[in-house]
């Protein structure tokens, strides 16, 4: 038997919520003793083969942003790996190397450098808020871009559209609920049971 210190979470049950990568996280608490539950409240709809997508980075390439916001460092590996893929992604990104790159957090900002752009600036605490407060009290941008990271649409343009002329979205991705709510009903059923 494993020793204490090498299994702290036993006899702990651990519940786990993610989509995404959920194995990586559940095998790494199950290695540390925990009984793991997993029940998805929330699914990842890719929209990397949306026609949207593809149309809004041919109009970057075509006419370039003053600036580019990136929320997720996910959705920017999805949107270059799906532009790579219908012959966009080399001129996506020598437009995006010359333009103004604001990274909402240190994921995106990674990602961003590692695909060749220069981040000039980035969240202090890795919230959109502080991008929109960024953005308005540098003057404004004349045409900005901006990933959307799942979130409602709206929310993320609107407050941008205070300073700037233009907001273009950028739809790699959106949240969803999953198909089968019933493993997310049966985690719950077990957390309010004790």
């Amino acid at each position: 038997m494993a020793d204490k210190d090498e299994r702290p979470l036993e006899g702990w049950t651990v519940g786990v919520t993610a989509d995404r990568r959920f194995e990586v996280q559940s095998d790494l608490l199950a290695r540390r003793g925990a009984e793991v539950l997993h029940g998805c409240t929330m699914h990842t709809l890719d929209l990397t083969n949306d026609d949207r997508l593809a149309g809004v980075s041919k109009a970057l390439v075509a006419e370039p942003p003053d600036t580019l916001v990136l929320q997720t460092g996910m959705g920017t590996t999805m949107w270059l790996e799906a532009m790579d893929g219908i012959g966009v992604g080399g001129n996506l990104r020598a437009v995006l190397a010359t333009v103004e790159v604001l990274a909402r957090g240190p994921k995106a900002a990674s990602t961003a450098r590692r695909a060749g752009m220069t981040v000039a600036w980035q969240a202090p605490r890795e919230v959109f808020a502080d991008v929109v407060d960024h953005v308005a009290t540098t003057g404004g941008r004349r045409r900005l871009a901006v990933q959307l990271d799942g979130s409602d649409e709206e929310l993320l343009v609107g407050p941008l559209s205070t300073s700037c002329a233009e907001v273009l979205p950028i739809p790699v991705y959106r949240w969803g609920l999953p198909d089968d709510r019933d493993p997310a009903r049966a985690l719950v059923d077990a957390v309010c049971g004790g």
